[in-house]
């Protein structure tokens, strides 16, 4: 596959980024899987950046909870859905330093078997998007998917910029907080932490495990497996255009679940910016003197994250944890084929 570069994406500074031609995604199923896993490893040793977005079966259950925070409810939500069902598909989008893309093909989405009979869905939602059927009969294997992907060089890489629209510094706010217009805050969870539940269902399907039990143990997994990684939430102020509707979404969602206009938006930033937007948070805060001496030292592989708790004794309105664990109880989505 002839993989050079479009150097005509690239709009030049302080000029408006050129409207990109829409180009169809290459459909991976199981009978191309290890195909067009190869032509992907391939494109990433020249196109290190990929943005990642995840068709998901929305929210099917909510934790019961009691939590210390919104920190706590937000991610026991995430790992409650990440860990009772799967993604439907996994799109990545990749290009260069320099936002150019692969000449061709420069997203490739992997669509994953889904069982109606034993998986839970939203009927209504999904007949607008996808195949049920065809994901049932010719899906890709979670198994299979993450063998290959450990093996592509794509996770576990230092060299390798993941781009999404996470909101991790958000967790720490109410999961649907109240806001008359549409703004990311006023997503659905899935939506409004579009990328933390991408990178879940993705670490579903390279680890084959349940998520970490608390947002602490999920951000080192995180780390582990994508240790270069930007959050577009944390720029939304220069990117409002991510905010809006995607007209071409038959699900409406905002242009930041898409990774194709993640990957555009990344680039229409700053350059000043695009070159820290990875950098660990320690790196940041290296240009400012040391006058909290080593008392805000970390180890050097955990990355700072914007939505740590701070060690206070409020709970932010929500109830404390009481050393109780955590349930789940199930929303009145579809599963056809009950409990298996």
């Amino acid at each position: 596959m002839n993989h050079k570069a479009d150097s005509n994406h690239h709009a030049r500074r302080g000029q408006p980024a050129p409207k990109r031609q829409p180009v169809p995604a290459q459909e991976v199923w199981a009978h191309n899987l290890e195909e067009e896993m190869c032509n992907l490893r391939d494109a990433a040793e020249t196109y290190q950046h990929v943005a990642i977005e995840v068709l998901v079966p929305k929210i099917v259950a909510s934790p019961t909870g009691p939590f210390g925070d919104y920190i706590d409810h937000n991610y026991q939500t995430m790992k409650c859905n990440v860990d009772l069902n799967r993604a439907l598909q996994i799109s990545l989008t990749l290009s260069d330093a320099k936002g150019n893309r692969p000449k061709g093909v420069s997203t490739w989405r992997f669509n994953f078997d889904f069982n109606p009979n034993k998986d839970f869905f939203v009927q209504e939602t999904l007949d607008q998007v996808c195949d049920l059927n065809k994901h049932h009969s010719q899906g890709i294997g979670g198994n299979q998917f993450g063998e290959l992907m450990m093996g592509s060089g794509l996770v576990l890489s230092e060299d390798i910029k993941w781009i999404a629209h996470t909101g991790d510094a958000g967790m720490s706010e109410p999961s649907k907080p109240r806001t008359a217009t549409f703004s990311p805050e006023s997503q659905s969870p899935e939506r409004r932490f579009n990328g933390i539940y991408s990178y879940g269902y993705m670490l579903q399907v390279l680890t084959s495990q349940e998520m970490p039990e608390n947002i602490e143990g999920f951000r080192e997994v995180m780390d582990l497996f994508f240790p270069c990684r930007c959050d577009l939430a944390e720029h939304m102020a220069q990117l409002p255009v991510l905010g809006t509707t995607d007209p071409t979404d038959p699900l409406k969602r905002p242009l930041f679940c898409s990774a194709h206009h993640c990957l555009d938006g990344f680039f229409r930033l700053p350059e000043a910016v695009r070159r820290t937007a990875f950098d660990r948070v320690e790196k940041r805060e290296e240009v400012q003197p040391q006058a909290q001496g080593n008392s805000s030292r970390r180890r050097p592989n955990r990355r700072r994250h914007r939505g740590d708790r701070e060690e206070t004794n409020g709970t932010n309105g929500v109830h404390p944890n009481n050393g109780m664990s955590n349930g789940a109880s199930i929303n009145g989505y579809v599963k056809p084929g009950g409990l298996q």
